[in-house]
């Protein structure tokens, strides 16, 4: 008896797309500010773009990582714009193992409610 492989459909909200919109639009943007909801969003659906391309092929995955790395380098920049700290701090996701881990959890914490040297608080698109 063979069996069908299993599909799965997963479906985003419009926002969430419209994040990862933004992401490709802004990805040569390294100043201003980028709210939580926005960096969650697209990073979210580019780790999943990131691993469909793994399972598709390796080459497009290598493309596709190489694509991002810039537009994936101005988000997190301007996440920590938002945080009201200088994109300098991307410097420690080169500390394997405990970079990236700080980094994340960092990045979750709420941006400074009033304009910093970086510009205004962004206008959220949750309001």
């Amino acid at each position: 008896m063979s069996s069908l492989p299993h599909v799965v459909v997963v479906r985003f909200p419009a926002q969430t797309l419209s994040a990862y919109g933004t992401f490709w639009r802004h990805g040569l943007q390294f100043g201003g500010r980028t709210t939580r909801r926005p960096f969650c969003e697209a990073t979210v659906v580019d780790t999943l773009v990131l691993g469909g391309t793994f399972v598709v092929s390796r080459t497009l995955f290598d493309f596709y990582a190489l694509v991002r790395l810039i537009p994936q380098l101005a988000l997190w920049s301007r996440r920590f714009h938002d945080l009201g700290q200088p994109a300098w701090w991307l410097l420690t996701l080169l500390v394997l193992g405990l970079g990236p881990i700080f980094c994340s959890i960092w990045a979750m914490f709420p941006g400074t409610p009033a304009a910093n040297r970086w510009g205004p608080p962004p206008v959220s698109l949750a309001a």
